[in-house]
């Protein structure tokens, strides 16, 4: 977790942004997967390969859905916010390269960013409701499951809300 109190310059290095692309909106910011997305430009100069799914899209979590108040409500960034580019989440985010449909789930090859390094991983994304029966309602909600490279499942839950990039 990043010190709120510690000095700027070691908030930064420790937070793996770079001091000279601090504050800078996302779409100039050449760290970020926004710049990349607007730019055209993702790993190696090349466009976007692949788009992410529809039924992807939006904000998950792994802990609760809860919208903080403010950023000094939290700790570390708790949410995976997917687009039709990519996706962000704690420390990094990715971009599609290519996705294939493999028995009822998404197979794919991501290009990632995130605290000055550069990698390639594949995972498998898949849906399913959650449904509980709780006094004669039925309740269902949808959990992103994603198969990671070790064969560890990750689930997340559908946010109730959404979220934008600011225009700073």
């Amino acid at each position: 977790m990043i010190r709120r109190n510690w000095p700027r310059q070691y908030r930064v290095l420790y937070s793996g942004r770079s001091p000279r692309n601090e504050g800078r909106h996302p779409e100039h910011n050449p760290e970020s997967l926004r710049y990349r997305a607007v730019r055209g430009r993702g790993a190696g100069g090349s466009s976007f390969a692949a788009e992410m799914p529809s039924q992807y899209q939006g904000v998950w979590s792994h802990f609760k859905c809860l919208l903080p108040v403010s950023e000094a409500d939290i700790g570390e960034f708790p949410f995976l916010i997917v687009t039709r580019d990519g996706y962000e989440a704690h420390e990094h985010s990715c971009e599609p390269r290519s996705i294939e449909k493999v028995d009822g789930k998404h197979k794919m090859t991501f290009q990632c960013f995130g605290e000055g390094m550069e990698w390639t991983k594949k995972e498998f994304w898949s849906t399913r409701p959650h449904v509980v029966d709780i006094w004669g309602w039925t309740l269902s909600a949808q959990t992103l499951i994603v198969d990671g490279p070790n064969g560890a499942d990750v689930a997340y839950k559908k946010c109730a809300f959404s979220a934008r990039r600011r225009n700073n």
